[in-house]
């Protein structure tokens, strides 16, 4: 994702979904979504040889794919499933009472 100014990204949590790591530029949203090094990379923006570096170093090796396609799909179903997104508004709602 190459955007340089994002809330939080569908494109990056649908990648997450189906176990695909996410390259993104520093954007904001993805921030959010994207633990460096864990469930993908993060780069600065308008650093096209971050960004390319990144892209095939994902590509070249299966290894690395795979671990972070996996823990980014792990993550997205503990942070932003229906469920866990009905838990944070439940704690909202009971803290604001």
């Amino acid at each position: 994702l190459t955007s340089l100014s994002e809330g939080i990204p569908n494109s990056v949590l649908e990648a997450c979904c189906a176990g695909i790591p996410t390259v993104s530029t520093d954007n904001g949203g993805s921030t959010e979504v994207i633990l460096n090094g864990e469930t993908g990379f993060i780069v600065p923006k308008e650093n096209e040889e971050a960004m390319a570096t990144r892209v095939l170093e994902l590509l070249h090796d299966d290894d690395l794919r795979i671990r972070i396609g996996s823990a980014a799909q792990q993550m997205v179903s503990e942070r932003f499933s229906i469920e866990a997104l009905g838990e944070s508004l439940l704690r909202i709602y009971r803290t604001a009472t």
